[in-house]
């Protein structure tokens, strides 16, 4: 997982140097529901924003046995308004 998170740092970090809006679709199946209690979820989310990234997806992506989790993500620098 560190080697993922040191590669995805140094993509976002090249592409917020572009200075483009840019996207990202991952399958990551991070949980960002648990951010309180998961580290990994906390360094991710510190990873997106350090770079001026922001989570677009803001709903479970994957409902199973009652247990739901936004394990779908799709990261932009755009300036979206809603």
């Amino acid at each position: 997982m560190d080697n993922f998170l040191e590669s995805l740092d140094s993509h976002l970090s090249t592409l917020s140097d572009l200075n483009n809006q840019s996207y990202m679709f991952l399958d990551a199946n991070i949980n960002l529901l648990r951010i309180n209690d998961n580290p990994l979820c906390t360094t991710y989310l510190d990873t997106m924003l350090t770079n001026g990234f922001l989570q677009v997806i803001s709903k479970a992506t994957r409902i199973q046995n009652n247990k739901s989790s936004p394990i779908d993500h799709i990261l932009t620098n755009a300036n979206l308004q809603t």
